[in-house]
């Protein structure tokens, strides 16, 4: 099973091989994409399989963004037909666009632990156009999606085969990439709270080239490490990742107040997560330290690929591993 997360920075894809005894990662592989066209993407795309020598035509991929969202809802107990005409309504009131301008899905998650009467059921939505260019850059690279999901949903596939003694625990996780940094909060697989954010390491990078007139090259490279960097110029990242605080905060209080319970454990991915200020920032706001997702832990590595350049990139990956483990 192949996953294909076509980011605004880089594309990443894997390989993989699970079955009841093993999990391999087969290929893995990725190539940056910033400053390239639309139109040429499809070109990366093959160019990158071809490196890493995929042939396989099928593969996953996944959409996140502000039009993409998720709901979670408590609707009493009906029949499948009654759900889906109820669904027609639900879809009206809880997404903010019009229903002919989107695809629609849902999923029956259980029991509503609050009333033996209702039942959850989890909604995604997303406006057609995001969908239909997705498909189109995969088609025109000549792959075929199988599966395509929320960036978010991989995350937790990740999360949960790479670290599956979570117990109860509500789990948020925080994907930062480049542009739009993924909120999820779960518990026992279940996603509760889904929600997708602007805010991702070009912020910081921009700001970066602003303030000391820096070339992008640079200002990726600092911000890995800001040792060298001014306390004044620290405090400017740090105002900045004020914004992303905040939207972590009031997406931690609507779940706390859903659900009455705290959030246990928060999980990093994304290329942003390897920001050298970032770990430390939130845990002293969170009062959590932040753990980062290996999601390679519970996979073997091909022999091409050592432990210490997989653990370089691992920050990467966890969207793309999340999607090759969809449906397996």
């Amino acid at each position: 099973r192949i996953g294909l997360d076509i980011g605004s920075y880089n594309l990443k894809a894997v390989e993989i091989e699970v079955n009841d005894k093993t999990a391999k990662i087969i290929n893995l592989g990725m190539k940056n994409i910033q400053g390239i066209d639309a139109v040429n993407i499809p070109q990366a795309i093959k160019d990158l399989f071809k490196e890493i020598n995929v042939s396989a035509k099928e593969v996953n991929i996944s959409i996140a963004g502000e039009n993409v969202v998720a709901r979670y809802l408590s609707l009493p107990k009906m029949a499948p037909e009654e759900l889906k005409k109820a669904m027609e309504f639900q879809i009206e009131d809880h997404i903010p666009f019009k229903a002919e301008e989107v695809y629609t899905d849902y999923k029956i998650i259980g029991d509503d632990p609050r009333s033996k009467n209702r039942m959850q059921v989890f909604l995604v939505a997303s406006r057609k156009e995001l969908i239909e260019a997705k498909s189109k850059l995969i088609q025109e690279a000549g792959l075929k999606a199988q599966v395509v999901t929320m960036d978010a949903l991989a995350i937790k596939n990740t999360l949960y085969f790479n670290y599956p003694r979570q117990d109860d625990a509500n789990i948020a996780i925080l994907n930062i990439g480049n542009k739009t940094t993924n909120i999820i909060i779960t518990k026992k697989q279940t996603p509760y709270f889904v929600r997708d954010v602007r805010f991702g390491g070009e912020t910081i990078g921009f700001l970066l080239q602003t303030k000391l007139n820096l070339d992008q090259a640079k200002a990726e490279e600092l911000k890995r490490d800001m040792r060298s960097v001014s306390a004044e110029v620290k405090q400017m990242v740090k105002l900045s990742l004020t914004n992303l605080l905040n939207e972590i905060f009031a997406s931690f209080d609507f779940y706390e107040n859903l659900t009455e319970q705290r959030i246990d454990r928060v999980y990093l991915a994304g290329g942003f997560s390897q920001f050298s200020e970032l770990k430390e920032f939130l845990g002293g706001y969170l009062n959590l330290e932040p753990i980062f997702i290996n999601p390679f832990q519970n996979f073997s590595l091909p022999p091409k690929l050592s432990p210490e350049a997989a653990q370089a990139d691992s920050a990467f990956f966890s969207v793309a591993i999340g999607l090759a483990l969809e449906e397996l």
